[in-house]
């Protein structure tokens, strides 16, 4: 069993949160920050900034999420390829570009079969609009 950080006797959880600069990753990485420590990966910005489908930029985000031996608790696979378009108004080739980006992701081990070392929480992969509680 790993060793863990507490803070006040408690274990110290964190959660990666791609594409959490705007809109409903911002609203789930605000969510998440009552229960830890969160990293936000984004290209606009965060503690991560770069392309979520970088096998490069997703180890760093694991290793800040990690420091100081926190456990990571959750990810949260939300960044987009495109912004502020309506599906029926998006190309073909964008939604495809959208799809295989949330599949082919390094975080997306249950198409590819990378390992991202969540130990003990829980995961969301992908965004359910119905959804009433941040997993």
């Amino acid at each position: 069993m790993g060793r863990h950080v507490t803070l006040g006797g408690e274990m110290v959880r964190s959660f990666v949160v791609t594409g959490g600069t705007r809109g409903v990753g911002r609203a789930i990485a605000e969510r998440l920050r009552a229960e830890g420590r969160v990293v936000v990966v984004d290209l606009a910005g965060g503690d991560v900034v770069g392309d979520a489908s970088d096998d490069a930029v997703l180890e760093r985000a694991v290793a800040l999420a990690s420091e100081g031996g926190a456990t990571l608790s959750g990810w949260v696979n939300n960044a987009a390829v495109f912004r502020d378009a309506a599906l029926h108004e998006v190309p073909s080739e964008a939604l495809v570009a959208l799809v295989a980006a949330h599949l082919l992701s390094p975080a997306a081990s249950f198409v590819n079969g990378a390992v991202v070392p969540v130990d003990g929480g829980r995961a969301a992969l992908g965004i359910d609009p119905e959804a009433t509680n941040v997993v």
